[in-house]
């Protein structure tokens, strides 16, 4: 606490200063003023908080410097001195908000209760300035929440005529804004949950430019309460210099947080009754961006998307589950390869793309662990931490295949790994793991030898292996498979015989009759009649 002594005598000041020397009060500083102008100069300055003064000195008077004082709101406690006992001068002081009147020569203990005095008020209207302004901040903050809150509303639920409402009464130049702009950004590409305090960054960031519109009484920005990593921009005053500004606060974001913000914006639509279509668009807008290269701050819709592509690709998927069964770290590169040209061809693509990807990417290893652990039921496998999109970023925030492909021959090998570890099931054998092969790939060309290469294993030992194993063939073993699987697809009487063989692995259709006919004591055809004719006989 700072104290300031105004007197134009300066023994006065010097007198006062040892007086409280002796008080029990401490002053973190006790400053001088020798004239009315020199305090005033010290009080915008140093902003003390009490002022010890006297009521005439050459070019003010005391009253004039508590005039001041109240006429600037400086929250001071003033002490008059005098060496006058005038009435009108104490009845003008206690007037203009002073806390006590001394008369000189200074007495120590009346100085040290006026100090006191002075002390004990300061605090008492501090704290009292302090809870006022922590309300006034609560009721602000509140306010703006329901704004938000209301707008949100406005953008996300079907009816938005109640919201709206609601939201003319705390802001009514809402009623003049006939079109908005919806924008949107989300972090969930580029930051995982635990970024706590990049979040708070791009909160308080997005904060500072909402302040920014309001000022222009343009729009507001603010974070999705349904889900904090999405940030909302809302526009109903859309002027080329309010979009400019957009342009700009963003581009500091950016600089802030340290990503790469970009808001998709929608078309200029109908406010409020197409406030969620603006939404729509504004999304999908953002998730037209580029994966492989940087975005401008403000990403514009267009009904012309980019072409639909599939994250899904079942014959590369069984692919790479096949050469992981195998081990073949060959086949499992070039099976990686296959997969990789298949989801992502040659750029541009979207970021919508890419989050399908890294969705379709954690379908598959969880798809794979289960499959595993139904062929192998006493084989647990250790967790597995599911892919997020943001660990296949390089330094620019870019996507990069490398990290994918990377990621993908990390996985592959810690299953094949467990399920080949000495001991971690009853069936590590590697014959049983080239019987999954087989009914893996029943429909494929089947090569006794070139089956042995994969497993890099002898191909009689295997031969032998494998019979004794499961005392039947390897032909036969898959032939056995191809033939059930046959008997499935005869239901479908849509299905030409043909065709079911060569779905089945046999390239040759007479072939695969024999192989019916030895299997089952009957051609496929005769199969197909007998299943018809049970159908026939439960509709009857």
């Amino acid at each position: 606490m700072k104290l300031l002594i105004a007197d134009d005598e300066y023994h006065v000041i010097k007198t006062i200063k040892y007086l409280i020397q002796l008080s029990p009060l401490h002053f973190d500083s006790v400053l001088e003023a020798g004239s009315a102008r020199e305090a005033i100069s010290i009080l915008e300055q140093e902003q003390p908080e009490i002022l010890i003064t006297d009521v005439v000195m050459n070019d003010a008077t005391g009253l004039d410097l508590m005039n001041y004082l109240n006429q600037t709101d400086m929250p001071v406690k003033v002490i008059v001195i005098s060496g006058y006992n005038n009435f009108e001068y104490i009845r003008a002081a206690l007037r203009e908000g002073g806390v006590d009147y001394l008369l000189k020569p200074i007495d120590a203990d009346q100085l040290t209760a006026a100090l006191q005095k002075a002390v004990d008020e300061w605090q008492k209207e501090d704290a009292q300035r302090r809870q006022t302004i922590k309300h006034l901040d609560m009721i602000s903050s509140m306010s703006a929440v329901y704004k938000e809150t209301l707008l949100q509303r406005i953008m996300t639920q079907p009816d938005p005529d109640r919201s709206y409402e609601d939201l003319s009464q705390v802001l009514p130049d809402i009623r003049q804004c006939r079109n908005c702009i919806v924008g949107y950004f989300s972090c969930a590409p580029y930051l995982n949950d635990t970024a706590s305090d990049t979040y708070k960054v791009l909160a308080a960031a997005c904060a500072s430019f909402s302040r920014r519109l309001e000022e222009k009484n343009a729009g507001l920005c603010f974070p999705n309460t349904d889900d904090g990593r999405e940030f909302l921009l809302f526009l109903y005053h859309h002027t080329s210099d309010v979009l400019r500004l957009a342009e700009e606060q963003i581009l500091a974001i950016r600089q802030l947080a340290s990503l790469p913000v970009s808001f998709g914006l929608s078309r200029p639509v109908a406010f409020p009754a197409l406030a969620g279509e603006a939404m729509s668009q504004a999304r999908m807008a953002f998730y037209e961006q580029d994966m492989f290269s940087p975005a401008p701050p403000c990403l514009s819709y267009s009904r012309v998307a980019a072409d639909h592509l599939e994250a899904r690709q079942p014959a590369q998927e069984r692919q790479l589950y096949s050469a992981m069964i195998t081990g073949n770290e060959t086949l499992i590169d070039d099976s990686i390869e296959q997969w990789r040209q298949a989801v992502l061809p040659s750029p541009p693509l979207p970021l919508r793309h890419g989050m399908a990807l890294t969705e379709r990417y954690n379908q598959l290893l969880s798809q794979w662990r289960a499959e595993i652990e139904r062929q192998y039921p006493k084989l647990v496998l250790s967790p597995s931490q599911p892919l997020s999109y943001c660990q296949l970023l390089d330094e620019h925030f870019h996507f990069s295949p490398e990290l994918l492909e990377k990621k993908l021959k990390f996985e592959l090998s810690q299953l094949f790994g467990e399920l080949t570890s000495p001991g971690s099931h009853p069936q590590n054998d590697i014959i049983y793991q080239v019987a999954y092969y087989i009914r893996l790939n029943y429909d494929k060309p089947f090569s006794q030898f070139a089956c042995a290469q994969l497993f890099f294993i002898n191909k009689n030992y295997m031969c032998r292996k494998f019979k004794n194993t499961f005392h039947v063939s390897m032909v036969s073993y898959l032939n056995q498979i191809r033939i059930d699987r046959a008997r499935e697809l005869l239901e479908n009487p849509g299905i030409k015989i043909k065709d079911i063989a060569n779905m089945v692995g046999f390239e040759d259709e007479k072939y695969f009759s024999r192989q019916f006919h030895k299997n089952t004591g009957m051609s496929p055809n005769e199969y197909r009649s007998q299943l018809s004719d049970k159908g026939k006989g439960q509709d009857s």
